[in-house]
């Protein structure tokens, strides 16, 4: 039996990454006073909470939807700054929630994404402690369903 649909709209499940991260840059040993011309490779990580959105689980006589609760999440990124307010990284990710329900039903089993995604990131100077950016990524998620339990007269272990 396969789970693809339910896979593949978990993969676009939200993901509340709260400020508990931190990021710590390798630049010149001068400050410099415009940020735009900083340069320099740097490290970041997030940590947080997601919540899966619900998943419709289809296949051979089998319509169900699965329910998840909230898990822990984390995220990785090293990049280099390219000066003038722009940066790329490459950015890894890992998600984990147990499920809820399944149409309902309690249930047992778990949701775990891994991810990679490649960033294009533009920082916005608003000469503050903060500096908002905006990006776009490409990239891609092994999605694993594990021990989705009860689903129709059966157990579900599968990932995409």
């Amino acid at each position: 039996m396969t789970i693809r649909n339910a896979l593949l709209s978990m993969s676009l499940a939200t993901s509340l990454l709260f400020a508990a991260g931190t990021t710590a840059q390798a630049q010149d040993d001068k400050m410099q006073m415009n940020h735009g011309d900083d340069r320099g490779w740097y490290i970041s990580g997030l940590v947080g909470l997601n919540k899966p959105q619900d998943s419709d689980i289809d296949g051979a006589g089998i319509a169900a939807e699965a329910e998840f609760d909230w898990g822990p999440a984390a995220l990785v990124g090293v990049g280099y700054d390219l000066g003038r307010n722009w940066r790329v990284e490459l950015e890894a990710g890992y998600r984990d929630a147990d499920v809820d329900s399944i149409s309902g039903t309690t249930s047992s089993g778990d949701s775990e994404t891994l991810s990679m995604i490649a960033n294009v990131l533009y920082d916005i100077n608003i000469d503050s402690k903060f500096e908002p950016y905006v990006g776009a990524g490409l990239g891609m998620a092994r999605v694993s369903a594990d021990g989705y339990s009860p689903v129709s007269t059966t157990r579900v272990d599968d990932d995409d």
